[in-house]
């Protein structure tokens, strides 16, 4: 078994927001250790090299692939960006780091899609922490499109589980799938009512409450419908369809009529209910009540709702201030492992470990160059330099090196700190976690620069 992202109603990224949206779907890709692999054969070896895939020199036809996540060194199924359209794509994408940064890129399109779209994956899904981190590395206060509005999701989900069943059965665990920091509380309270049925949401009537002081609250107000619906079933005298009729039009009908239909039935608790509580919720109360099936009700009358909405309980919530994610915290990894990704005043901060590591192989390659320096190899002699590396990467293919590290290594070993930087390799090969701490800092040329002085 896989794990694959799935995704509900269809993403639509305007075309003027295309050139924005794959700029910090970059930032996203680089920064998450997205990586494509490519093949060279050189000496009848064949070695897998990193590549990181450009977003400019690109067929507009074409796609943006990765295969690779640097953080957990594994290859998985196919995923990227369709450029046409910005639409991503992915195959299996496993339940780790590669995940996380497949998941990120969706989660970015959603926030640029004009028309309803969510993604979800089976084994990592975690909306919340995603959108923190976006935040951290965006730099700005990105927020939700759709997830806000989750009952809209709600109903794009149960009409295609329709297309199956007539009477589709949502999964329990919807809301907590798909809500977000800032999705509507009314709304959340509305999937969790048809999910997991009114008596999960109604208040605890054992607590007691001090009625001086006892505010009602949205809760309240279901209850009090459910109460109402009650009464009715209880004391109408008409047969069970035509009273199951006479409450649906209460949310169809003109203003007019319902108030006087209201007022003439006596009954509080639904005339409170049906003007404060959200239709969906209406409609489910009076589906537990009659027992009938929601979505058979609700679709029979959820284009024809005339009830206006109450502001009285809008949800003004501020959403709470908290700490976004850094990269390190959002994949859960070890700074040092971001040595590739150091630059000055950036956001990876290295180790007092690490930097006795660096300053030891600093130590070491100018020795190594010092050695060097009384050599002046010919042609035949850059041969065998380039023989030696293709040999000990393919000897030692657990650890893939940055296709950009190996050009820079095969047409340079005319200098000597090229050969001594090769030699340093050699020394460290057989411990593939400083081997690839090596790697990274050879391959980032900033940080290289910094440590070796080339």
């Amino acid at each position: 078994m896989g794990t694959f992202i799935h995704k509900i109603g269809r993403l639509t990224i305007p075309e003027e927001k295309r050139v924005e949206f794959l700029s910090e779907a970059r930032k996203i890709a680089d920064q998450s250790g997205l990586f494509a692999t490519n093949y060279v054969c050189l000496f009848d070896k064949k070695l897998q090299l990193l590549n990181f895939p450009s977003f400019e020199e690109v067929d507009k036809d074409g796609v943006i692939d990765f295969t690779y996540n640097y953080f957990e060194d594994s290859c998985w199924e196919n995923a990227g960006i369709h450029l046409k359209d910005c639409t991503p794509y992915s195959e299996k994408i496993g339940w780790k780091h590669f995940n996380l940064a497949v998941q990120t890129i969706y989660i970015l399109a959603e926030t640029y899609s004009s028309t309803p779209f969510a993604s979800f994956n089976d084994s990592l899904n975690a909306p919340i922490a995603t959108i923190s981190w976006l935040r951290y590395l965006l730099q700005r206060d990105i927020q939700y499109t759709w997830r806000k509005h989750l009952w809209t999701l709600f109903e794009l989900h149960a009409k295609v589980a329709a297309k199956y069943s007539e009477e589709p059965v949502i999964d329990k665990e919807f809301a907590d799938t798909f809500a977000a920091d800032n999705t509507n509380l009314a709304e959340w309270l509305s999937v969790m009512a048809v999910t997991q049925g009114i008596k999960s949401v109604l208040p605890d009537n054992t607590e007691k409450k001090e009625e001086s002081v006892y505010k009602l609250n949205y809760l309240d107000f279901i209850a009090a419908l459910h109460n109402g619906v009650n009464e009715y079933k209880t004391t109408a005298t008409i047969k069970k369809e035509e009273q199951l009729q006479f409450l649906l039009n209460l949310l169809t009908c003109e203003q007019p009529e319902r108030k006087q239909l209201l007022s003439d039935m006596k009954n509080h608790n639904l005339l409170v209910g049906i003007t404060i509580v959200k239709p969906q919720i209406v409609v489910k109360v009076i589906s537990e009540v009659y027992e009938q099936n929601f979505w058979k009700l609700w679709w029979k009358i959820s284009d024809h709702i005339s009830i206006e909405p109450v502001d009285f309980f809008k949800d003004n919530r501020e959403l709470e201030e908290k700490a976004n994610l850094t990269t390190d915290q959002f994949f859960n990894i070890d700074k040092d492992e971001r040595l590739y990704w150091w630059v000055d005043n950036g956001d990876v901060e290295i180790s007092e470990a690490m930097k006795e590591e660096l300053n030891s192989y600093a130590e070491r390659h100018q020795k190594l160059s010092s050695q060097e320096d009384k050599l002046t190899p010919n042609q035949a002699d850059i041969l065998k330099w380039q023989k030696r590396l293709v040999t000990m990467l393919a000897d030692y293919p657990k650890v893939m090196m940055f296709d950009t590290l190996f050009s820079e290594l095969i047409g340079n070993f005319y200098k000597k700190e090229y050969r001594a930087a090769v030699l340093l390799l050699e020394e460290n090969v057989q411990d593939s976690i400083k081997y690839k701490h090596l790697i990274a800092a050879l391959a980032n040329t900033k940080l290289r620069n910094k440590v070796f002085g080339f």
